[in-house]
């Protein structure tokens, strides 16, 4: 719960700056962050030898990768 109040806060602030979208549902857009965030780091940990032969990418650059898509899509 704290981690969703933190996440929630920053994107509320966001907001306000004007650097992320207004017409995101705070609630729903924490969740999802959360989901892709965990996601994403659960996927670079068990798959980072795949990623490797069948991508030529290290488990940092697909973390970097993935975290910017997160944050793009919600980026005003």
């Amino acid at each position: 719960e704290e981690i969703n109040k933190v996440i929630g806060s920053l994107l509320e602030e966001g907001i306000k700056q004007g650097c992320i979208r207004s017409d995101i549902n705070i609630i729903e857009t924490v969740f999802i962050q959360w989901a892709g965030i965990s996601g994403i780091i659960k996927m670079a940990v068990e798959k980072e030898k795949y990623l490797s032969k069948y991508f030529g990418i290290t488990r940092e650059a697909f973390l970097q990768y993935g975290f910017e898509t997160l944050l793009k899509s919600i980026l005003a």
